[in-house]
């Protein structure tokens, strides 16, 4: 967590832990010479407490609303098996209440998660906001759900994403679809997968008309016979009256095969 986020400016109060190799965080009483249940604290001019409380092992927290010297009392277990109570910073105990909830949004975000590497910064930006407004969105659902007395079933997060992915699309499917079929309600129906395939748009009796067609060089596309989307092959070759890229090498009849029946 960084500092400055901390500043009370804005009125916004939070706590969390604090990596100790951060610049211009103050000095505090070395481990060492920490007892189980003791802590040590600064507090800046804008009130925000930079805590160091010893447990099994050292945690250091950052918060702006804690009174440092507000403790309470936790029990912990020693290796002998008894049970002891030491002493606990309010700041360390509600950290630990809340911070499941962030656990838990993470956990969410990341069972279907939308990200995407690339190389533009901003794609990661954007896709892990689009992640965050999901899962919120899922979190409202399931407490809406809550209050309907209509004995619906709930859905999955699997389903839930499903479902928002589906009345994305559901116009663009419904445009795509050629005229006189029968069209029903897209709310009702389940909406079919698109596959691109590589068709050719000339007319039959262009390109298997055998008179005229020549291979001609122009520039790298794929061809248009045997590439595949998980295995994409690039030629510089077409021919010169159906304008298509067809591959013209040793081996491959791309040229021949695409004028054939």
């Amino acid at each position: 967590m960084q500092i400055d986020l901390l500043r009370v400016n804005d009125k916004i109060l939070a706590c969390g832990t604090v990596n100790v190799t951060r610049k211009h965080l103050p000095t505090l009483k070395e481990d060492t010479k920490l007892e189980r249940g003791e802590h040590d604290y600064r507090v800046s001019d804008t009130n925000v407490t930079v805590m160091k409380w010893k447990d099994k092992r050292v945690v250091h927290l950052l918060s702006n609303y804690h009174d440092p010297q507000n403790v309470s009392t936790v029990i912990r277990k020693e290796r002998n098996g008894d049970s002891n109570q030491i002493a606990c910073p309010e700041v360390v105990k509600d950290y630990n209440a809340n911070m499941n909830f962030v656990d838990k949004f993470d956990q969410l975000k990341s069972c279907y998660a939308i990200e995407r590497k690339s190389r533009k910064w901003w794609h990661r930006i954007f896709f892990h906001f689009l992640d965050c407004a999901l899962v919120n969105s899922f979190v409202i659902y399931k407490n809406l759900q809550k209050l309907d007395h209509m004995g619906l079933s709930r859905l999955t997060m699997k389903e839930f994403r499903r479902s928002v992915y589906q009345s994305i699309l559901a116009p663009a499917f419904v445009n795509k679809r050629s005229y006189g079929s029968n069209i029903s309600s897209p709310a009702h129906s389940p909406i079919p997968v698109l596959i691109k395939r590589h068709k050719s748009t000339v007319p039959q009796e262009i390109h298997l008309e055998s008179s005229r067609h020549q291979p001609q060089q122009g520039t790298s596309r794929r061809c248009c016979k045997c590439s595949i989307k998980s295995q994409p092959v690039r030629t510089v070759w077409e021919c010169s009256m159906c304008k298509v890229p067809l591959c013209l090498r040793k081996g491959k009849t791309c040229f021949a095969d695409f004028h054939k029946k």
